[in-house]
């Protein structure tokens, strides 16, 4: 099947829900990662740097680190999943799907 054809441009009301939730899913992925970011660089600011393995028990101990750090593997399964649920509703595999969404300039950065 081509690209241009009716398969493959969400004209289906599931399809759109399926994007949608793809989308919301991505989106919820990046603000998780974000936050992980900037706890990171904080904990990198604050506190001294004896060896790498202190280092990283140190943000194990900060419950703030704990929550965004289960939060981004949360998001990040939910994203997956979504892609999944989008790709078998286009009849795609996740990579075909990636691909024509970057394609089509859907899956912004």
């Amino acid at each position: 099947m081509e690209i241009g054809s009716s398969r493959h441009c969400f004209c289906c009301s599931s399809d759109v829900q399926y994007y949608l939730a793809y989308f919301q899913a991505r989106q919820a992925a990046k603000i998780a990662t974000y936050r992980m970011q900037q706890l990171a660089l904080l904990g990198a600011k604050t506190e001294r740097i004896a060896t790498v393995n202190s280092q990283g028990l140190s943000h194990l101990v900060n419950p703030d680190y704990v929550a965004a750090a289960t939060e981004m593997l949360n998001t990040n399964a939910r994203d997956r999943l979504a892609l999944e649920e989008l790709a078998a509703c286009v009849g795609l595999s996740s990579q075909a799907t990636i691909r024509l969404l970057e394609a089509s300039n859907l899956n912004n950065e």
